[in-house]
């Protein structure tokens, strides 16, 4: 499941691109206590996803996370810029 789509289609894949899909499974899991379904991955895929329990912020930033194309995904130094990431010192 933590595997990204393109390398189930070709076999290869990108690091950075892979690694924040495999962070929007994670926190997918975290926050909704199971693994997306393929009806959850078809409605994230077209930005249509939500849930009542996250916030939409949380559900933004998985959908971010699991676009099908690695294209699509938000890059990873974005995401660690994000506010739910930065830590107050």
């Amino acid at each position: 499941m933590f595997c990204p789509p393109e390398f189930d289609v070709d076999g290869r894949y990108h690091a950075k691109p892979a690694t924040v899909w495999s962070l929007g499974i994670l926190l997918f899991v975290m926050v909704c206590g199971s693994y997306p379904d393929d009806k959850d991955l078809h409605m994230i895929s077209k930005n249509d996803w939500s849930n009542p329990d996250p916030s939409q912020e949380c559900c933004w930033i998985i959908c971010s996370c699991l676009q099908l194309d690695p294209q699509w995904r938000i890059i990873l130094e974005e995401m660690q810029l994000h506010d739910r990431f930065m830590v107050m010192k």
